[in-house]
């Protein structure tokens, strides 16, 4: 399913800085969110929240909270449209979100996993740069995915990106909200993968999490020995170190992208 708005203000890099973060208040289902945006400009992302269960330990759905990120113009015009959300929208508290952390050695680069490893290196560097197309050049960051099989072109499933030096450090937080918890589906079996986007460690570039698929060992077995299988799932990972940023991506410049 699918549905279009009219945007009167196009978001591209030479506006990503007036972008900014705002939480809406609000338990209707996040397609009717959208529908209630659709004439209020442009947005980046329209995403519900989620927060990390201790005793359930996963992620769940917040009851009522949702983040958008677009500018200034758009949260003023729904307001205006929709008066009764002017007491249920806030801006976006950054105390709670997940900065680079210098005593453990966190850079300001971001460490990319998630990625099915049936996208080869070009596809899974074309869709970084796809989803950050909106606030950033190509020429504002490197991406890479390092090769698993080069026989084959199969890749690891995660990979780096590092900024250029003038990227502001406000545009580095919103790429790591754009891209963290992304569905992504599979090419070849369509099995549903969570991105996640988290700070690289020291220049380093090597997974910190479990990856969401089934993968033999890398190491190489005598011939006659069985080759064990490891199952990575989400229930398999701590996601509490992780933030509770959004994880169900509904809509970009006004489209509406189903995650099933």
């Amino acid at each position: 399913m699918s549905a279009q708005f009219i945007s009167h203000l196009e978001i591209n890099p030479s506006n990503a800085t007036d972008l900014k973060v705002y939480v809406i208040e609000s338990p209707e289902w996040i397609e009717e969110i959208s529908n209630k945006m659709k004439d209020s400009g442009s947005y980046a992302m329209l995403a519900i929240m989620y927060r990390w269960d201790g005793k359930q330990k996963k992620l769940v759905e917040t009851r009522d909270k949702n983040i958008i990120v677009c500018p200034e113009q758009t949260i003023q015009k729904f307001i205006t449209s929709f008066p009764q959300f002017k007491q249920k929208t806030h801006n976006y508290d950054w105390t709670t979100f997940p900065k680079p952390k210098v005593e453990e050695n966190e850079t300001e680069d971001l460490h990319i996993s998630g990625i099915p490893n049936d996208y080869s290196r070009e596809e899974a560097i074309g869709y970084i740069r796809k989803e950050l197309s909106i606030i950033l050049n190509d020429e504002d960051y490197d991406v890479d995915f390092p090769l698993h099989q080069r026989s084959t072109g199969i890749i690891h499933g995660y990979g780096c990106i590092k900024f250029r030096n003038h990227v502001p450090v406000q545009l580095k937080y919103l790429c790591k909200i754009l891209l963290h918890h992304k569905p992504l589906v599979s090419k070849r079996e369509r099995k549903p993968f969570m991105v996640t986007a988290v700070w690289n460690v020291c220049g380093t570039n090597k997974p910190k999490y479990p990856r969401y698929r089934d993968e033999p060992l890398s190491i190489r077995p005598k011939p006659g020995t069985k080759v064990n299988v490891f199952k990575h799932t989400p229930q398999n990972v701590d996601l509490s170190k992780i933030g509770a940023l959004p994880i169900i991506r509904v809509d970009k410049l006004g489209t509406v992208e189903s995650t099933n």
